[in-house]
């Protein structure tokens, strides 16, 4: 296992390195073609030309590169790399004037919250939902499942989202606060419109609700599938004919097998909750990365979104290989060479 580990570590760092250059690049264009974004912190005044020669410069905007349109700016790529792997420093942000890292770790814990949240949603309703469904195929509640995961697979977070804040956080947040005088902390926090500082989980979990429905489906649909190929498989043929308890045969032995791709589901799905909180985060004004990842598109901070993206890739592989390793437990026949 040792030298799987070693092995795909490696992999990391093509893997890095592309999607840093293709962002790094997609700035730099946007920066070519759209002017300088420090001039933005002016507004409609001409700041002097040595004022802002002097911030570009702060600010790791005055590579002669970004002035040449289409030019790709590799040696600006390469000292980007150097100060984020070997010194650690992503930049400053543009407003407020604060590190990158410190931009991080103010918005890290809303996103992990809202992930963890997120993470919950998904694996208690979904593996619910396909065990059910496979545990009785083809009855009425089998269809109900297949049916409610067909719709929430065709709509969208933004819909999704946009129709539950609608609905949920302003219709009927509303109807408690104002017709029933509910509890503050019912009607503000868990069935708010946005996030509130004064109810730091209670306003997370209807967000959360948004963001896990992106995976729901999936791994209902794919628990379901799994738990019927298993539950027709020899070994579980040969377990109750030998008189064992169906309980034991279900939770035991097919359910177990059962949840070896759906793990990968779900390991997977926390680095599509960190992507997928953009939108989720946009909509619920939830001060967490992907609303500060919408703030640096709108402003053009190239530095955040460099920083940003270089944790979630590595977050992201660090959970696709422990998804891997973890085949190992749930099977024990599986051997990494």
């Amino acid at each position: 296992m040792g030298r799987y580990v070693v092995r795909r570590l490696l992999q990391f760092i093509p893997t890095v390195l592309g999607t840093l250059f293709l962002l790094h690049y997609l700035t730099s264009v946007a920066i070519q073609f759209g002017g300088n974004p420090v001039r933005s912190l002016f507004g409609d005044r001409n700041p002097p030309e040595d004022q802002l020669r002097q911030m570009t410069e702060q600010f790791g905007l005055g590579d002669p590169c970004l002035k040449q349109k289409g030019n790709p700016c590799i040696g600006l790529f390469w000292e980007r790399l150097q100060d984020i792997f070997l010194r650690f420093d992503f930049g400053q942000s543009l407003s407020p004037r604060r590190d990158v890292t410190l931009v991080l770790a103010d918005a890290l814990p809303y996103t992990i919250k809202l992930t963890a949240i997120a993470f919950t949603v998904e694996a208690v309703l979904g593996l619910s939902a396909g065990v059910l469904a496979g545990l009785r195929n083809g009855k009425f509640s089998d269809y109900v499942v297949r049916v409610a995961t067909v719709l929430m697979i065709s709509m969208p977070t933004f819909v999704s989202g946009v129709l539950l804040q609608k609905f949920v956080g302003v219709k009927f947040g509303n109807w408690l606060r104002n017709d029933l005088d509910a509890p503050e902390w019912l009607g503000r926090g868990l069935f708010g419109a946005a996030y509130k500082a004064d109810y730091p989980f209670l306003s997370l979990i209807l967000p959360g609700i948004v963001l896990g429905s992106l995976t729901i489906a999936a791994t209902a649909r794919l628990t379901r599938s799994s738990l019927l190929e298993n539950l027709r498989a020899d070994y579980v043929r040969t377990a109750k004919a030998k008189g064992m308890k169906t309980g034991r045969v279900i939770g035991v032995h097919a359910l177990r097998n059962s949840l070896i791709p759906v793990v990968t589901t779900l390991g997977l799905s926390i680095g599509a909750y960190m992507s997928g909180a953009v939108v989720t985060e946009g909509i619920f004004r939830v001060p967490g990365v992907g609303f500060t990842i919408l703030r640096a598109i709108g402003i053009g901070e190239p530095m955040v979104l460099l920083g940003i993206t270089t944790i979630l890739v590595l977050i992201y592989l660090v959970l696709n290989l422990l998804v891997d390793l973890l085949y190992a437990v749930l099977d024990p026949r599986i051997r990494y060479e």
